[in-house]
């Protein structure tokens, strides 16, 4: 489904990732921070909270980069 090297993929489907993955991976990870960051609770949970983070944060950075990239062809 390409038409001369551009896909017809809706520009609205690219951003899928961006709503269901980061937009819910980065206020959980937030709250998921602010409530294990004691220091009686082991690093490792809130280590765990970076990491999901930082998904959030891939999925919006990169469906917005390839949003731009494609509106900008």
């Amino acid at each position: 489904m390409e038409e001369q090297g551009h896909s017809k993929i809706a520009p609205e489907f690219r951003l899928w990732f961006s709503m269901l993955g980061g937009s819910v991976a980065i206020p959980v990870s937030l709250f998921w921070m602010a409530w294990t960051s004691r220091p009686d609770i082991s690093i490792w949970s809130p280590l765990g909270a970076s990491v999901l983070f930082g998904y959030g944060i891939l999925c919006i950075f990169i469906t917005r980069y390839v949003a731009f990239e494609l509106v900008a062809v």
